[in-house]
C-alpha cells in the first residue's frame, strides 16, 4: 500500500493536465499511506511480540517505533539531495516525483524483506495448521480494541501537533514565525529515536503496562501548562517542545509491545492494525485541520483544551485494566 501509493503521486499529471482531479488522486493516495503505516506498525510489533527475547520484547518494540523517526531523517536526506541535484526551481517544476519513486522503491525491499522472515513458532503451533475465523475472536475483543483507539489518540494528536503544526500555532500566537521553529523539527526527530529507546528499556526492567500509566498520567498533567506556556512565551521553545518530546515518547516506546498482548496470535496483526489505522485517521491527520479552523473562527485558544481533552479516555481505560 505504502509503495503504490507513492507511485500513484510520482505519476499523477499535473493540475494543468487533468485539473482539479491532481489533488483529489494525490489526497487520496496520501489517505492510503496514511492507513499502510498504522496498520504496519502493528503488524511488525505482532511479529516481534512472538520472535523477539522475552526480556527484551520491549526494547525490540521501541527499535520498531523508533524507525518512524529514522523514515524522517531519510526523507530530510532525500529531499535535501534532490535540492541539491534539481535546485528549487527544478524540485517544483516536477524534480519532487523522484523522491515518491524512491519511496515507491524502498517498499519492494520492504516487502522482500517481509517474504524472507521465517514465521513466528508461537503463530506456526497454534494458528498456521488449523485457522480459526477471525470475526468471532475480534467481536469477542470490542473492548481490547476501544482501548486500542483510545491509546492512541493523545499520541498520535501530540506527534501531529509538535512535529506538523507547532510552527503553524506559535506563529498564530505571534510567539516565533514558522521558518524558526520548523528548523528545530531535525532536532526533534533525532531526539525522539533514544527516548524511545530508553523507554522500551525501562519497560522490559519494570513493566510495560507500568511505564506506560506513568506516561499517560504525566502527559495529561503536562499538557496544557507546557502548550499553553509555549503559546505565551513563557516557556522557551526547544526546552519546552524537547520536554513534551520526552513525555510522548515514553508512551511511544512499550505501546508497540502492549496493544499485542491484548490479543490471541490469530488476530493479534488486524486487532491492534484496525483501531490503530481509524485512531490516526480521525484524530491524527485532522489535527491540523481542526486546529486552522479553530485559529480561523478565533478560538485558537482553545486548541491546547482539544488536545486535552483527548487524553480523559486513555487514562480511564489504563486505570481500570489490572
Amino acid at each position: 500500500m505504502m509503495s503504490v501509493g507513492a507511485l500513484v503521486i510520482a505519476l499523477t499529471p499535473s493540475y494543468d493536465t487533468i485539473g482539479v482531479w491532481a489533488a483529489v488522486i494525490v489526497v487520496l493516495a496520501r489517505l492510503v499511506q496514511g492507513l499502510s503505516m498504522s496498520g504496519e506498525q502493528a503488524t511488525v510489533g505482532t511479529y516481534l511480540l512472538e520472535t523477539a527475547p522475552r526480556n527484551r520484547r520491549f526494547l525490540f518494540g521501541a527499535v520498531a517505533s523508533a524507525s518512524s523517526c529514522v523514515g524522517q531523517m531519510l526523507a530530510t536526506a532525500c529531499l535535501a539531495i534532490l535540492l541539491g541535484i534539481y535546485g528549487v526551481e527544478g524540485l517544483e517544476s516536477g524534480g519532487w516525483r523522484v523522491g515518491f519513486l524512491v519511496c515507491a522503491a524502498m517498499g519492494l525491499i520492504a516487502v522482500w524483506i517481509r517474504g524472507a522472515a521465517p514465521e513466528s513458532e508461537i503463530f506456526t503451533e497454534q494458528v498456521k495448521n488449523e485457522r480459526p475465523r477471525q470475526l468471532p475472536l475480534l467481536r469477542a475483543r470490542t473492548r481490547q480494541a476501544a482501548a486500542i483507539f483510545l491509546m492512541l489518540v493523545p499520541v498520535t494528536m501530540g506527534m501531529y501537533f509538535i512535529t506538523a503544526y507547532l510552527a503553524k500555532f506559535l506563529s498564530h500566537a505571534g510567539v516565533a514565525t514558522k521558518e524558526q521553529v520548523t528548523g528545530y523539527v531535525p532536532i526533534f526527530t533525532v531526539y525522539l529515536i533514544p527516548v524511545i529507546l530508553v523507554s522500551g528499556f525501562r519497560a522490559d526492567r519494570f513493566g510495560g503496562l507500568r511505564i506506560l500509566r506513568i506516561g499517560y498520567v504525566t502527559l495529561a498533567v503536562c499538557t496544557l501548562p507546557v502548550i499553553i506556556g509555549l503559546s505565551t512565551g513563557v516557556v522557551p521553545i526547544l526546552p519546552g517542545a524537547l520536554l513534551y518530546l520526552t513525555v510522548l515518547g515514553s508512551v511511544t516506546g512499550p505501546f508497540a509491545m502492549v496493544g499485542p498482548q491484548l490479543f490471541p496470535p490469530a488476530v493479534r496483526a488486524v486487532g491492534v492494525g484496525l483501531p490503530s489505522m481509524l485512531s490516526v485517521a480521525l484524530f491524527g491527520g485532522t489535527f491540523p485541520l481542526i486546529a486552522e479552523g479553530l485559529t480561523a473562527a478565533g478560538g485558537s485558544g482553545a486548541i491546547p483544551w482539544q488536545y486535552s481533552r483527548s487524553q480523559i479516555g486513555p487514562r480511564s481505560r489504563l486505570r481500570h485494566r489490572r
